[in-house]
């Protein structure tokens, strides 16, 4: 995250120096879920404007928990997907280049439209219990409440198109309305899941392929693979319609 924004810093501070003028601007919607946005756009042109964004989600629980949950309410799931669900603590951190456009030649100020691109990296981890049922020497067993943790990084790299209103107040402050942008990502995610008591009769790879099949088909399929006796992989991968909206006050300089 620290690198990150650096890179940011380095990318922005000397294109200050050649902007008539810049807005620095903090984000107002996402902190209902712990995101910390900051933009700056400067202006390179009558009409046009340069936009970058960096934003930080404090880790902390998912957000729209029950939305998630809602979705498996009507599959038997035993509880343990809703369960990893309330136990998960969710970070990322996002980069969102942008250009504007401004058809009247007043740039930083009414209406724009323009493409933008988005760069996000999710960290989850969280922890679940499940009953294992396992045979040895042909006896069938069930073991239960077996613990298993899950750690992970899910990325999304995607382009869209915004648009919105800017009010310019007192030639100091700034009111962003980004009221449309529709977008597309590629989300792709990687994680483990590790359960050092699970039972050496059984594939830990093959169980949790199982207990994964039943989660609904508009979610996706999720590969996965044994890492050693009591540690598999998981993968998945799909194509995202997004939507960007928000509020944003900031400073003009």
């Amino acid at each position: 995250m620290k690198k990150l924004f650096i890179t940011f810093l380095i990318i922005v501070i000397p294109l200050l120096n050649f902007a008539q003028k810049a807005r620095l601007d903090l984000g107002l919607s996402g902190l209902v879920n712990r995101n910390l946005n900051f933009s700056l756009e400067y202006k390179v042109a009558d009409k046009f404007t340069l936009m970058s964004g960096v934003g930080f989600m404090i880790p902390g629980k998912l957000p729209w928990l029950g939305m998630s949950k809602k979705i498996l309410e009507d599959i038997e799931t035993e509880g343990y997907l809703e369960i990893a669900l309330t136990n998960m603590k969710l970070s990322a951190v996002s980069i969102i280049p942008e250009i504007r456009y401004y058809p009247k030649g007043d740039a930083l100020k009414g209406f724009y439209i323009g493409p933008y691109a988005r760069f996000a990296d999710y960290f989850y981890k969280s922890s679940y219990t499940s009953d294992v049922d396992y045979t040895d020497n042909g006896q069938s067993y069930t073991k239960n409440n077996v613990v298993f943790d899950l750690s992970g990084q899910l990325i999304k790299v995607g382009a869209g198109l915004s648009a919105g209103y800017q009010l310019i107040l007192s030639d100091k402050y700034s009111i962003d309305f980004k009221l449309f942008g529709p977008g597309l990502v590629y989300a792709f995610s990687t994680a483990t899941v590790e359960s050092p008591e699970f039972p050496s009769s059984r594939g830990i790879g093959e169980f949790v392929e199982e207990e994964l099949s039943i989660i609904p088909d508009i979610l996706g399929e999720i590969n996965v693979k044994e890492l050693s006796r009591t540690s598999a992989e998981g993968k998945w991968h799909r194509i995202l319609p997004v939507y960007r909206a928000n509020i944003s006050i900031g400073l003009v300089f």
